[in-house]
C-alpha cells in the first residue's frame, strides 16, 4: 500500500525541503506485524531547492517582511491573479517577464517572492539568487499564507 503526501516546506530551512513522501506497508511473514517505510522525494519543479543557499519563509515570517524597507515583496504569478489577491506591498512581475526586470532590482534589498503554491516562487528565487540576490521564498504561496496583510478585492 502507498499513500502520497503533500507539498511541504521546513520554513527557515536553507537546505532542506521535502515535497512529500510515500508511505509504504510492509507486513512481517513471521510476526505479522505491519510497519512503514517512507520514501521522501522532491517534485520536479523543486529539485534543485535541497542544494540552495536561501530560506523558504512561513507566512509569520513573510509578515515581518512586508514594512520592512530592507525587504521587496515580489508576486510573480499572472497580473490578474495579483489584481485580484495579493499580500501587501508586494509589487507584480509575473514569472515570465522576471528575466527582463534582473537589472531594475535592487540588490541592497532581500527579495521575498511567492506564488499561489510555492513552486514558481521557489523557482523565481533560486532564478534571482544565482544572480546574486538576497532572496527568500513563501513556503506554500499565497495559497498557504494566513498573516495580517492579505488584500483581496471584493469584486
Amino acid at each position: 500500500a502507498f499513500e502520497a503526501g503533500i507539498c511541504t516546506g521546513i520554513p527557515g530551512h536553507k537546505s532542506l525541503f521535502f515535497c512529500g513522501h510515500i508511505r509504504l506497508l510492509y507486513r512481517n511473514p513471521v510476526t505479522g506485524q505491519n510497519y512503514y517505510e517512507y520514501i521522501d522525494y522532491i517534485r520536479a519543479c523543486v529539485t534543485e531547492a535541497v542544494m540552495l543557499r536561501f530560506e523558504a519563509i512561513s507566512w509569520r515570517e513573510m509578515d515581518k517582511y512586508v514594512n520592512n524597507s530592507r525587504a521587496m515583496i515580489i508576486d510573480v504569478r499572472e497580473e490578474m491573479q495579483f489584481e485580484k489577491c495579493h499580500i501587501g506591498n508586494a509589487v507584480n512581475i509575473p514569472f515570465e517577464k522576471l528575466e527582463k526586470q534582473y537589472g531594475k532590482m535592487p540588490k541592497d534589498k532581500i527579495l521575498v517572492l511567492y506564488c499561489e503554491h510555492g513552486g514558481t516562487g521557489l523557482l523565481a528565487a533560486k532564478e534571482l539568487y544565482d544572480r546574486g540576490f538576497v532572496v527568500r521564498a513563501l513556503v506554500g504561496g499565497i495559497a498557504g499564507y494566513r498573516g495580517a496583510y492579505l488584500r483581496c478585492n471584493e469584486s
